[in-house]
């Protein structure tokens, strides 16, 4: 029996057909596509609407049915640019991570130690051979820290090496899974600016509730959509910022108010202060005054009893 290779309607798949199948089922989107040949319009879709209503449904499931694809094709890409970036930062320290330098210098401060020690512990010797011993064990001493270092370096290497073989391994099988999916599903069907969840869902329901049954008109009008939609937020944005505005002033209104408030409190006090200050100096005046008069009167009758005694 003759094999045909055609393409999902709905999803953009490629599905195998067997030579005068009048219906198959797509393995990927699960729609049934029918293959058998009109005979007139009438009979296979009824009148326009019917057509509209099926081209309406068609293309809201090719539209749908390609948003878990992507957002696993998107996931993985994003693994795999997050693997490539592992792969280049672990090739640039490759050096710094399989090193041992640091082990090599803490055994040479040590090996200098015991030097040092040996040179101090027998400095009331003399003779060439005395300097030239602790040369050589110092010598000794540094290869023996090599050797034994060794194994450490080479578990350091195979860490790194086993690491990176990891890193490779798990980019290629992301690499070969996007591969998979670019493979299946016909994902040209979408401008690459919409290969995303939020824009299919816009589509989906631009398609479905507005009953578009072209993609271009369905783009064309999400396009206006988000347009409008940036519209309203920069009102939006603005009208925020206003009230924001007015917020500010009326905490500025208030703080003047306050402001006004507490100078008249205090020219009040300071104007009751002044009238108690001048009531105390009056009234002190006028009890200089009464002194004043009574001490005046109490010399006079002293003069005056004074005077009638003389006489």
């Amino acid at each position: 029996m003759e094999i045909k290779r055609t393409i999902c309607p709905c999803c953009g798949a490629p599905i195998m057909v067997n030579a005068g199948a009048a219906r198959v089922r797509c393995e990927y989107c699960r729609q049934i596509i029918d293959f058998a040949e009109p005979e007139t319009d009438s009979k296979n879709y009824g009148n326009a609407e019917d057509i509209m209503d099926r081209q309406i449904t068609e293309l809201a499931n090719r539209i749908i049915s390609l948003k878990k694809p992507l957002d696993k094709k998107n996931g993985a890409e994003g693994r795999c640019r997050y693997l490539k970036r592992e792969i280049e930062r672990h090739e640039s320290n490759k050096s710094s991570e399989v090193s041992i330098a640091g082990e090599i210098t803490f055994a040479t401060f040590i090996n200098l130690i015991i030097c040092s020690m040996f040179l101090l512990s027998g400095i009331s010797y003399t003779g060439s051979w005395f300097v030239i011993f602790p040369i050589l064990g110092f010598i000794g001493l540094e290869i023996i820290a090599v050797h034994l270092l060794a194994p450490l370096k080479a578990k350091k290497e195979a860490e790194y090496n086993m690491n990176m073989a990891r890193l490779l391994n798990e980019k290629r099988e992301t690499e070969a899974l996007i591969d998979e999916i670019e493979g299946k599903y016909n994902f040209d069907f979408l401008p690459k600016q919409y290969q995303n969840s939020k824009d299919i869902d816009g589509l989906y329901r631009i398609v479905t509730v507005r009953r578009v049954n072209k993609l271009s008109m369905a783009i064309s009008l999400y396009e206006v959509e988000i347009e409008n939609k940036k519209i309203i937020d920069r009102q939006n944005k603005m009208i925020r910022e206003q009230q924001e505005m007015i917020k500010e002033q009326q905490k500025q209104l208030r703080r003047s108010q306050q402001q006004a408030n507490e100078a008249r409190r205090r020219a009040q006090e300071e104007a009751e202060y002044r009238a108690k200050r001048e009531r105390e100096s009056d009234l002190v005046d006028t009890i200089e005054d009464i002194a004043s008069i009574g001490a005046t009167i109490y010399v006079g009758s002293k003069i005056w009893n004074h005077i009638k005694k003389m006489f």
